[in-house]
């Protein structure tokens, strides 16, 4: 868009802010510690770069227990740490801020893997719940993944409007399903971001 940086006219400026895996790094519900610190830093040089889309990964302020993930879910239900978290960001920065996934509770005891897109003023404009979760039997040391058992699957395709063009929004596992995507097409879809923790 050209807004800052000297971009050429029609170009958009996008960073996607990469880092280590984040660790469990909770007291309690707590989770202001190195990786959102680091995501806040990371923001911050992007958009004195030119950036005007921020894209963060899956997971981007925790990987813990079911226990953990659903006692996230529920403060983050009555406090919205993280939510104002990423609206602080997208506001301050004055950059549309695409915010990975966070635990939201789904009301069967397990918790929805939000992404929410924020508009540089900072109001939510999109949420999109994962919808294909990963089970699956691999040949690594863990042996078996079963994300199902603390995450709940979404129903409803995202596609979302922006200065960018129509946004679509999947994450991870995601990718492997392209009806998906087909019906992202219906509505019309400019932009796909995926956001994954692992290379897919």
């Amino acid at each position: 868009m050209g807004r800052r940086g000297g971009a050429a006219r029609g170009a958009t400026s996008a960073a996607w802010v990469r880092g280590a895996a984040p660790a469990a790094c909770m007291s309690g519900v707590r989770v202001q510690c190195g990786t959102v610190h680091a995501t806040a830093r990371g923001n911050s040089v992007n958009a004195e770069e030119g950036a005007e889309l921020a894209v963060l990964p899956e997971n981007f302020a925790l990987m813990a227990p079911t226990e953990s993930i659903q006692a996230l879910a529920q403060h983050e239900q009555q406090a919205s740490q993280l939510r104002h978290f990423l609206a602080d960001q997208a506001a301050s920065l004055r950059l549309w801020l695409l915010g990975g996934t966070l635990p939201l509770p789904a009301g069967d005891g397990r918790s929805y893997a939000a992404s929410l897109a924020y508009d540089s003023d900072g109001v939510c404009r999109a949420e999109y719940h994962k919808i294909h979760l990963f089970d699956a039997d691999v040949g690594d040391a863990q042996q078996q993944y079963r994300e199902s058992d603390s995450y709940a699957p979404g129903d409803q395709p995202c596609v979302f409007h922006s200065p960018f063009g129509r946004i679509g929004v999947a994450v991870c596992y995601d990718l492997r399903f392209p009806e998906l995507f087909r019906q992202m097409m219906d509505p019309g879809m400019d932009v796909l971001l995926v956001l994954s923790l692992i290379h897919i």
